[in-house]
């Protein structure tokens, strides 16, 4: 009868018709036989549905009121194993206690009630992972087998309970479950009668082999097909023998489950629908004697051959073949683990992508090969570095978890898998919030795991190192304490009989204990030994050829050096050095690991004397294939410390590897933001130490070239993207053409934002699709690099296309006048002077008034804490020099440490008097610069603490004697010298100036700026109305929209309103217009590559954006935490294509804008004349328009107002 005809039939018995809820039972069970072939889930609800009502309509004590309770909850069972969901596992248990308690003990069908009920317990089981509900299970199963004893299913109960023993010693490990399941598993086939009269061994025989330990043997002629149940049972049998080979490594169990398997092979007719898992499962016993017993490779081709030999028998389409490809691709991992050939792993990765189709995404076992698919993905980055298999990797993992309800019983493992993944993401590509996502991951992993849970000890340990990484990050001491407290409860639940397990624990405990030791206890011993203990115990839980062994040799090796640090023991250091030896020994060649450990043998060898035998080990590292380029570039910084240290001639080559890798770190398959975190985090202090390297081994060209390589690193990365192709394009248009189309593509990607939300509900599906996005960031970033590529070697007369520029190039910079890039190293500051060709060899002269960078980045101290409009104490700047020089004293000390009861103006006068007599004099003399009524030109470019120093304003200023660099120059400032290669401004056949004030906004925070409506009439006074546009006023208000399209087709633009420096986020600086903030990161975007166009914007405008002012706060202030990276407004304006920008050093005053602003406009268009002959102003006058501005202004107010105003910019 079809489901029409029930449904007929259920209408024509409408309640309380007593023939009801059999007529509602039958259209139940025909709806769950269309679930079975069809696959439609949405039945299973009308299911529950049917048997809720069911129910309902027999209270008791109606006769068959167990039977329909057992069918109801057995529906809540079913529509579970379809959606995975917890609450249809809470319905079902209390409706299966009640149809057990009303079911006679005789009754012939309780024993299928104790079996689907201990199913259901078993299954909340590994949801909640409450102990109470496997043992309950198990205990159901014991009451079953008590009322069996002479019950026809009384075999079926023995394997049910051994069954459910073993499900339970996968948990907890506890050897009592594993014998006792192999005992109830051999008693229950000894109860089985044979299946044919002529076979003579029978199941008995098995069972009493296997328990007492004998081979058993069955003849061709002996063999008869075994009922599919029993196949089964001996199947598990293998199972369970090879779990035990696992736990106690009794090489008689593996062969005994091997023989086993054999025979029920061999006992399986063709018709047995079981026959190819029989087979499979041979293939894993196989697999797992390799893994776990001699690694006879012959056990892996045997397994890999049955594997394939199943899959011949297996329909395409079958979802059984979709287990039975996850299942050799697991066995070709396990391989690869073994012989590190990537044509296995290449496999096993084509299997599973055969294989995860076959797996509907409904479907609760399709996150077995999605995660199996992520595992070897991740793998095959590891060892070849493809970005584009780690990207997968993640997204599959990902997938895992989305598709998941939050109750789904292994989600504690897919968090886990997730959470690892992600933290070797942040290990590769050093982003932060990896690591704060990959915390809280680990987290949910082990909010999901209780104590009883066997792999409570993984979560704990991950957990911990994650805890123990965000502690190097932030230094936050609760993460250090936490991750030993994790780790100390880890290392109490790795019992010694797992070897592996508590030697991961003893390791990571050690590591953590020796963290504290260095930031905490450097003169307390006990971490330090404690960690040596715990390494060494760790170390004999290892086998000798096992390649785990080398990590711990290592992590060994570096608790030793601390040791000898400590104590000096010379016994510490010989084995420091041969652990790190025997580690590295130990480790393949390809393997990702290997760098660490060339590293650290490196590193130790040149600590005691040995840097010639070190330095192979240095270069190796650092030219490292199977790793990320931010390790590489960690070990290359390591080789350029102790080489430059010990002066050796391959510092210049460890320097120049590490500033050639900054490129791959800031790549352009990161967003804006997160280039420049990385940036910033990277190369603070690596060009100017590189440069006084260069400077030592009498290489002033090379200095040049390191300080420009590494300075500002985000922004040459950035206009990568922007360079212009004009000469490519006459060569090769077609690769012109390829490169503008994916600089705009590359340009457009960089500003998509990554908002992770780890507490929403689509936190993974959101992800999913922002990582998709950054995968085709990636993907588009190696197709740039390739072409790239292809332009150096292809293409005749492009070789050093788009690289770093050699000093023949850089010295262009100083064409229109001398440049002088100010150093502050380690031991010394230098002035580095580029001079123009035309006026002799360029030089440097070391600054010994200075001394180290300490007392730089304290002079940048005081001028934070003179302008920040705090009161001044006295102690503040004490203090500050105190950490900074620890303890050294200093020439200058006393014209600024000493000035007790002086005011900010008084302090400022010795900041610059100090900068006078220490830096720009020394330069001016060296440059042979007199005073001059009619000053030249000189441009400043200050890297590192530098950078926020008033170079421009040095001098003497008191009542007798007052000199100063303006007496002698016009001073500019520049990021880069590559920024001083810009053409000069060109001759205009056009003008368009633009002027913007803001005196009022709505932005809470932000008060009045009256004095901007004067600045504005004083500009319209100075530029010819025909030539000017206004915003801001009541006919003409100001609005981030309306200005940006002005940026591009201004001659000059003027902003007179609030400026703010983000110290937090530099790419959120801004200009306040209207009631909204134009960013930093908004300039960018707004100024890059467009659409449809061959040129970028700034050089389809030809005349726009040549000069910019800024009439505004902080302009160009800076980071004082990444100085070099040089993120403010002005700057911003500079490389987006403005050649000259006027901006401020810190907080301006409202009413100087005006009178600043008149002088600039008025000397800069004393000649101009838009009528009758066109007569526009000459743009490059601007640093001498702001230098008489500034000069009028100092005459009358306070350093701190005339001091901030700088040029940037030709």
């Amino acid at each position: 009868m079809d489901i029409a005809c029930h449904r007929e039939e259920v209408l024509l018995k409408p309640a309380p018709h007593p023939d009801r809820p059999m007529a509602l039972h039958n259209l139940a069970n025909a709806i769950h036989r269309r679930v079975e072939e069809s696959g439609d889930l949405e039945d299973l609800d009308e299911i529950v549905a049917i048997r809720r009502e069911i129910v309902a309509l027999c209270p008791k004590p109606h006769p068959d009121r167990a039977r329909f309770l057992y069918n109801q909850a057995v529906s809540f069972s079913l529509r579970f194993e379809h959606l995975n969901d917890a609450a249809d596992l809470e319905a079902a248990v209390p409706i299966y206690r009640e149809a057990l308690k009303l079911l006679p003990a005789s009754h012939p069908r309780r024993g299928m009630f104790f079996s689907q009920f201990t199913d259901c317990l078993i299954n909340r089981f590994r949801i909640y992972h409450n102990a109470a509900d496997m043992d309950e299970a198990i205990q159901l199963s014991r009451d079953h087998l008590m009322l069996s004893v002479q019950h026809p299913d009384r075999a079926t109960a023995l394997y049910e309970l051994g069954h459910r023993l073993w499900k339970r010693m996968e948990y907890f490990q506890d050897p009592k479950d594993i014998d006792e399941s192999v005992q109830l598993h051999c008693d229950a086939l000894r109860l089985c009668p044979p299946p044919a009269a002529k076979q003579t061994i029978t199941l008995e025989n098995i069972g009493d082999s296997i328990l007492q330990r004998e081979p058993f043997h069955l003849s061709p002629e002996e063999i008869a097909p075994f009922p599919p149940t029993q196949a089964d049972w001996m199947k598990d049998l293998t199972e369970v023998l090879t779990a035990r080979f696992h736990l106690r490594k009794d090489p008689a169990d593996i062969e005994e489950a091997l023989r086993l398997g054999h025979h029920v092979w061999s006992l399986c007719s063709e018709a047995f629908q079981g026959q190819r898992m029989v087979l499979n499962r041979l293939a894993s016993t196989f697999a797992a004697r390799f893994r776990f017993g001699q690694h006879n490779t012959s056990d892996m081709d045997q397994a890999v051959r049955i594997h394939k030999a199943v899959l011949m028998f297996s329909p395409q389409r079958d979802l059984k073949r979709g287990f039975y490809l996850n299942d050799l691709a697991q066995t070709l991992a396990q391989l690869f683990e073994h012989s590190e050939v990537l044509s296995d792993l290449d496999e096993a990765i084509r299997v599973l992508h055969e294989a995860l189709p076959l797996f509907p995404e409904s479907h609760p076992q399709r996150i077995n090969p999605l995660n199996n698919l992520a595992n070897s993905l991740y793998e095959r980055y590891k060892r070849t570095g493809i970005e584009a298999d780690f990207d997968e990797s993640i997204q599959l993992l990902r997938e895992a978890i989305s598709n998941q309800p939050d109750r789904y019983s292994n989600r504690d493992i897919s968090l886990d898998r997730l959470a690892n993944a992600i933290y070797s993401r942040f290990q590769q590509r050093g982003d932060e919030a990896d690591l704060e996502e990959a915390t809280q991951l680990h987290r949910e992993a082990l909010v999901l795991r209780p104590a009883s849970n066997f792999n409570r000890t993984t979560s704990c340990n991950n957990l911990a190192l994650c805890l123990h990484e965000r502690y190097d990050q932030r230094k936050d001491p609760r993460d250090l304490d936490e991750a030993i407290e994790l780790l100390r409860e880890t290392l109490a639940l790795s019992p010694p009989s797992n070897p592996d397990r508590r030697a991961g624990a003893l390791n990571s405990l050690a590591n953590a204990l020796l963290t504290r030791f260095q930031e905490y206890n450097p003169r307390n011993a006990a971490d330090v030994d404690e960690a040596v203990e715990l390494h060494r115990q760790a170390l004999a839980l290892r086998h000798t050829d096992n390649f785990p062994r080398a990590g711990t040799i290592n992590n060994l090796g570096n608790a030793l050096a601390e040791r000898y640090r400590l104590h000096h023991d010379d016994a510490d250091a010989e084995e420091t050095i041969e652990m790190y030896r025997e580690a590295l020994a130990l480790c393949p060649v390809s393997h990702p690991d290997r760098i660490r450990y060339l590293d650290n043998y490196a590193c130790t060898l040149a600590d005691h004397g040995q840097f010639s035998t070190a330095l192979p080990f240095f270069r190796e590292a650092a030219m490292y294939a199977s790793t990320s380029p931010l390790q590489r570039f960690r070990v290359a910084k390591n080789w350029a410390w102790y080489a430059h240290k010990l002066h050796e001639a391959s510092a210049l080559e460890a320097y120049e590897c590490s500033l050639g890798l900054l490129p791959q770190l800031v790549t352009f398959s990161l967003n804006v933001e997160a280039r420049h975190v990385l940036a910033s985090s990277r190369t603070r202090n690596l060009g100017a130490d590189a440069a006084s390297c260069a400077i030592e081994l009498g290489r002033l060209d090379l200095a040049f070239m390191f300080l420009e390589a590494g300075r500002a690193v985000f922004w040459s990365q950035s206009l990568n993207l922007r360079t212009p192709l004009d000469e490519l394009r006459i060569s090769n248009p077609g690769l012109a053409a390829k490169l503008t189309d994916l600089a705009e593509k590359l340009e457009n990607s960089s500003f998509h934002v990554q908002v992770r939300n780890i507490y929403s509900s689509d936190h993974h599906k959101n992800m999913a699709t922002l990582e998709a996005e950054g995968a085709e960031c990636r993907r588009l970033n190696d197709e740039w690099n390739e072409t790239v590529r292809v332009v150096r070697t292809r293409v005749e007369g492009f070789d050093d296309f788009m690289q770093h520029k050699g000093f023949e190039k850089l010295q262009l910079a100083a064409a229109r006048g001398p440049v002088v890039v100010l150093t502050a190293g380690q031991k010394s500051c230098h002035a580095l002077i580029l001079r123009p060709r035309s006026d002799g060899k360029s030089q440097y002269i070391k600054l010994p008034m200075l001394g180290p960078r300490e007392f730089v980045e304290f002079l940048a101290d005081v001028l934070r804490i003179l302008v920040s409009g705090r009161p001044i104490h006295d102690s503040e700047i004490e203090d500050s020099f105190v950490a900074k020089m620890a303890g050294r004293g200093h020439r200058l000390k006393a014209r600024l440490v000493y000035d007790e009861g002086k005011g900010p103006e008084e302090r400022m006068a010795s900041l610059l008097e100090c900068l006078w007599i220490s830096v720009v004099y020394p330069v001016l003399r060296c440059l042979n610069i007199q005073k001059s009524d009619n000053p030249s030109r000189i441009w400043w470019c200050p890297t590192g603490p530098f950078a926020s120093l008033p170079i421009h304003a040095a001098g003497i200023y008191r009542r007798n004697v007052c000199t100063s660099s303006a007496d002698y120059v016009i001073s500019s400032y520049t990021p880069t010298l590559t920024a001083l290669l810009t053409p000069s401004f060109p001759p205009l056949n056009s003008l368009k100036a633009t002027a913007v004030i803001q005196p009022t906004t709505n932005l809470p925070g932000y008060s009045a700026l009256p004095y901007t409506t004067d600045e504005l009439h004083k500009i319209q006074q100075c530029i010819p109305r025909q030539w000017l546009t206004t915003f801001g006023t009541p006919q003409s208000p100001a609005s981030v929209r309306r200005i940006l399209p002005h940026l591009h087709t201004s001659s000059i633009i003027h902003f007179a309103c609030h400026g703010v420096q983000d110290t937090h986020k530099p790419l959120h600086s801004a200009l306040v217009i209207g009631n909204e903030k134009l960013t930093v990161e908004e300039i960018m975007k707004y100024t890059g590559v467009h659409e449809g166009s061959e040129e970028t914007e700034i050089q389809k405008h030809g005349p726009g954006m040549g000069l910019a002012f800024l009439s505004a706060c902080q302009t160009a202030m800076g980071d004082s935490n990444a100085p070099d990276e040089v993120i403010h407004l002005a700057a911003t304006l500079l490389f987006a294509g403005f050649r000259g920008v006027v901006a401020t050093m810190w907080t301006m005053y409202d009413p100087d804008g005006p009178e600043v602003a008149e002088t600039f406009y008025r000397h800069l268009f004393r000649h101009a004349d838009p009528d009758p002959d066109f007569v526009p102003p000459d743009l490059n006058d601007s640093a001498e328009a702001l230098h008489l501005a500034v000069k009028k202004l100092r005459t009358r107010v306070s350093f701190m107002r005339w001091v901030p105003f700088v040029h940037y910019g030709l």
